[in-house]
């Protein structure tokens, strides 16, 4: 779990093109908690969590223990690292899954729909048997894990996965940062949640992460606790990062969650929490030492949204003698207009301007400076969690397939067999 937690630094950038802001930064219930419950009340929820359910308590019948081999059988290969193709439905476990996938889709939604997770037991030690790396994982502590790969496999162009947003939604919803034993990780996951809550018009929630980053409640040394157990490189070990390289991943975090605030608030037309947060994505981004044409247009606006016109205005005019600034003319031209005249929604100015896609342009720039990506699949629990998303994936997407198996009937098992 440790070495993992260090890879969701980065992996919270790729998305930041999703979220949104907060000017009242509170965490007062609006309905999107029970919103949220009922959005991850849903099939594809209940299958996923259901799977994860049968391979982690053992199977009860013969059906059951079909799909928990499956499950187990993937990791195995892909832990072989490509010396053995991974495992295929076979017509046999297709007619099995029939049934077996109506129980787990039961169980599942039981364990989603209990406040305590009644029933739910930590899957990674059944499939990690004898890895250290996971020793003594909580609920909740996998629950971070499971976020923290999905995310980072449905984001990244290099192997993207049709990794369903109520299933992030939900993950992120079951981890709680700051009850989580690993120094260091309530920061990560803080960070994911406040994107994958941001991308999914859950924008105070997305707020109330955000404002647990820049509280300044986390200790650098915890962070950094996280990070030297990353590998140095692929196949080697880890490295402790110096100070500097610390705050900027700190700052980074910080930066990407006040990003998908902003873009959130963007989206509901609300124009003061927009400009705040945005003015909150550029400080933190700033403190990183980044001082982009980017990130000078998105200051520019943050400063007019505020009411700061003539000093946006300035900046924009400094940023005009820039060498390469002519490419900019429109978009420096239409911000100097609205900071000169004060007048419409920040919000619309925000979204006319696609300054989200200059959010996002930010936020793929400090993801390669953060220099993690290549060190991620090292992990084992990073494949182990990407092979079981592959396997619960080709479940899901047989469960039609399976559903015509079962109504062959007698006569068809028996040729199946």
């Amino acid at each position: 779990m440790r070495r993992l937690l260090g890879f969701g630094v980065l992996c919270a950038a790729a998305l930041v093109v999703a979220a949104g802001a907060s000017s009242c930064r509170c965490s007062e219930d609006n309905g999107e908690e029970a919103r949220l419950r009922k959005t991850v009340d849903v099939a594809p929820v209940h299958l996923y969590v259901g799977a994860k359910n049968a391979v982690a308590r053992g199977a009860s019948d013969a059906d059951l223990e079909a799909i928990r081999r499956f499950v187990v059988d993937y990791v195995a290969a892909d832990r072989k690292g490509g010396a053995a193709p991974p495992p295929r439905l076979s017509l046999g476990q297709l007619a099995s899954a029939a049934k077996a996938l109506v129980r787990m889709r039961a169980d599942g939604a039981a364990i989603v729909r209990s406040d305590d997770e009644t029933g739910a037991v930590p899957l990674l030690p059944q499939i990690l048997p004898g890895d250290a790396s996971i020793a003594g994982v909580t609920t909740n502590g996998e629950h971070a894990l499971f976020l923290v790969v999905l995310f980072a496999l449905k984001v990244y162009p290099e192997s993207p996965a049709p990794v369903p947003e109520e299933i992030l939604l939900y993950e992120a919803w079951r981890t709680k940062p700051d009850a989580l034993a690993l120094p260091g990780a309530a920061e990560v996951t803080h960070a994911i949640r406040a994107v994958v809550f941001g991308s999914n018009d859950f924008c105070d929630l997305a707020a109330a992460d955000a404002e647990r980053l820049a509280e300044g409640a986390y200790d650098s040394r915890e962070l950094a606790s996280v990070l030297a157990l990353l590998p140095a490189r692929p196949g080697g070990e880890g490295a402790p990062p110096d100070a500097a390289t610390v705050g900027r991943i700190a700052s980074v975090l910080e930066g990407l969650a006040e990003g998908a605030v902003a873009i959130c608030y963007s989206k509901r037309r609300d124009g003061e929490r927009t400009g705040a947060a945005t003015r909150r994505f550029v400080d933190a981004i700033r403190r990183t030492g980044t001082d982009s044409d980017e990130l000078v247009l998105l200051s520019a606006f943050a400063s007019c949204a505020e009411g700061e016109g003539e000093a946006g205005a300035a900046e924009l005019a400094r940023f005009a003698q820039r060498p390469g600034a002519a490419a900019r003319a429109a978009e420096i031209a239409a911000l100097t207009e609205y900071c000169r005249r004060m007048e419409g929604d920040p919000s619309a100015v925000f979204r006319k301007l696609n300054l989200a896609s200059l959010a996002l342009q930010v936020g793929a720039s400090e993801i390669q400076r953060t220099g993690l990506h290549e060190r991620a699949e090292e992990l084992s629990v990073y494949r182990a969690i990407r092979a079981v998303e592959r396997a619960v994936s080709t479940l899901l997407a047989a469960k039609d397939v399976a559903g015509a198996v079962q109504g062959l009937g007698g006569a068809a098992r028996g040729l199946l067999d």
